[in-house]
Parts: C-alpha cells; structure tokens; sequence
C-alpha cells in the first residue's frame, strides 16, 4: 500500500499569547510560540518541522524548545544561546510522530529558558509545520 500526505497544516504567528514580538522567554512552563491542528490517518504519523528566530539579550541561556500532542509532551531538545558569540539564532528543529494515534490533534511548539539568569527573546520568524502521512505499513 502506498503511503499519501494526509493533512498538512501552518502557523506563522504574528504573536504569541496576545503579545507582540519580540517575546522574552521564561523559565518553564516557558512560552507557546505555535499551535497548529492536523488530521491523522489510522496508521499515520505526522511530521513537525519548526523555527524560531532568538534574539540573546544577555550572556548565555539555554533554551529548552518542546512539541506537544494535545498537551502532552512528544520532544525536546535544548540550545544555548550566547550573546558573546552571536546576538540572533535561528532553532530549527524536525521531529516525527509515529505512530501517532488517528483522529484530529493539536501540536504546540513551546520554549523556555533552563534557570533564571541571562535573558532571551523570541524576536521572530516562528514557523511551525506539520504533515500527516499514512496509513504507513
């Protein structure tokens, strides 16, 4: 059986939470930076692909970047951001969710900083993708 592209969903907010970037970033539970909602196949999976422009506003953070399936944590990855070595980064991070159980979910990206010193921002793009595939055999 051939596998077909499902749904395909995109957010490129403007904003996060009411707020106009760019967006300091907090320690956890962090910010949401995306949300998008897809349809899953039986026997599907969808495939998240994200980016968030970072602007480092003092020393070093590191950032922890999370996706989510209706509130549920799927992945996380950390990056530090240093103002010594560069002002703005570009996080891009890819993540599959398979086998991702069929019907109509949620899929958040959020971030947040790992302690309470140094300061970052979120000072935009925010690109959140998302496209299901199936059924997979």
């Amino acid at each position: 059986m051939s596998e077909i592209l499902w749904d395909i969903a995109s957010a490129v907010p403007a904003s996060s939470n009411g707020a106009l970037l760019p967006i300091n970033i907090p320690v956890f539970p962090g910010v949401v930076a995306a949300q998008v909602t897809i349809e899953v196949p039986d026997n599907g999976g969808v495939e998240l692909f994200a980016s968030l422009g970072i602007g480092g506003t003092s020393g070093t953070s590191v950032l922890r970047v999370r996706f989510y399936r209706d509130g549920s944590q799927i992945f996380f990855g950390d990056q530090a951001i240093s103002t010594a070595v560069e002002q703005f980064y570009m996080i891009t991070v890819l993540h599959i969710d398979l086998p991702a159980p069929p019907g109509v979910h949620t899929y958040s990206l959020t971030v947040e900083k790992l302690g309470a010193g140094n300061q970052a921002a979120i000072a935009g793009p925010i690109v959140l993708n998302a496209m299901s595939i199936g059924p997979l055999e």
